[in-house]
């Protein structure tokens, strides 16, 4: 997996879009990571889409630093990463425990 366009390590973003209309963070499913929308992100490259995998801490290239253990503080962390990219419309999605 790699960072996105800013280096960020909450963000997989597979195919780049940095003048799409719409950004779409994914969150994974309870102990999965970005990886799970490598697939998706490929199917979406011919549309007005970026799509943003969510990486927690603890999975996948992150494996080192330590997982979040609450709900409350993962969230805070996520929304703080997540404010640079909202500058445009977005939309979340989520399944299983990442809903």
């Amino acid at each position: 997996m790699s960072r996105d366009r800013r280096g960020h390590p909450w963000f997989s973003i597979v195919v780049p879009k940095p003048d799409a209309p719409l950004r779409l963070f994914c969150l994974p499913f309870a102990g999965g990571g970005a990886s799970t929308y490598v697939s998706w992100a490929r199917s979406l490259a011919a549309q007005p889409i970026e799509l943003c995998a969510i990486q927690p801490p603890g999975r996948e290239n992150r494996i080192a630093e330590p997982p979040f253990t609450a709900m409350t503080p993962l969230v805070e962390a996520l929304a703080s990463a997540m404010q640079p990219l909202l500058d445009r419309p977005y939309a979340l999605l989520g399944h299983s425990m990442g809903a």
